[in-house]
């Protein structure tokens, strides 16, 4: 088992590597329906504001700001425009993410909307909370296709991709988490 762990970080690495190469040549076409407006958008906090540029260029537009509380939503929601583009929510890091918050979600884009949530990984006390009504919210939408991305579980179990305060993001874990919001956002 010590084995494994040690080669874990590498064989990581080398997944990443090829995936990144495999989606470097999709980034052109990305960047290029970006002009025609975006894929998508991206509401979060500093967790997806140090992945933002990535994000760009697979077409997305972040709206990501740092400290922003999950209560926040409701605003960046209506900022939006009316175009119907999937949305990617990850907030909960920076205080609770509750039932209110998930109602305010609902309002503003079941049916309008599809949604990937990201589940939060951070070591405060409110996290377990936001990321259990994140994944009640996922399963209260009706009217939209909603993904699910366990930030948390992958955060936890490959802890090399956050630096040391256990909440931002490493290249790997910037790179590990854009390819898994690729892949949600492919689903749609």
């Amino acid at each position: 088992m010590a084995r494994f762990r040690t080669l874990l970080p590498t064989l990581l690495g080398v997944l990443m590597l090829s995936i990144s190469s495999a989606s470097a040549s999709a980034s052109e076409s990305d960047r290029t329906s970006l002009a025609q407006g975006p894929r998508a958008y991206a509401i979060g906090d500093s967790v997806l504001l140090g992945a933002k540029q990535e994000l760009r260029d697979l077409g997305i537009r972040v709206d990501a700001v740092e400290g922003r509380q999950p209560q926040r939503l409701r605003g960046a929601i209506s900022d939006l425009p009316k175009d119907g583009r999937p949305i990617v929510i990850h907030l909960g890091t920076n205080g609770l993410f509750d039932q209110e918050t998930c109602r305010d979600l609902i309002r503003g884009v079941d049916g309008r909307r599809d949604v990937v949530l990201v589940t939060v990984h951070a070591p405060r006390s409110w996290v377990s909370g936001s990321n259990k009504t994140i994944r009640s919210c996922a399963r209260k939408m009706k009217d939209s296709s909603v993904g699910l991305i366990n930030w948390h579980r992958i955060a936890r179990t490959f802890p090399n991709l956050v630096y040391g305060d256990g909440i931002h993001l490493r290249s790997a874990g910037v790179e590990t988490l854009v390819n898994q919001i690729h892949k949600e956002l492919t689903r749609f």
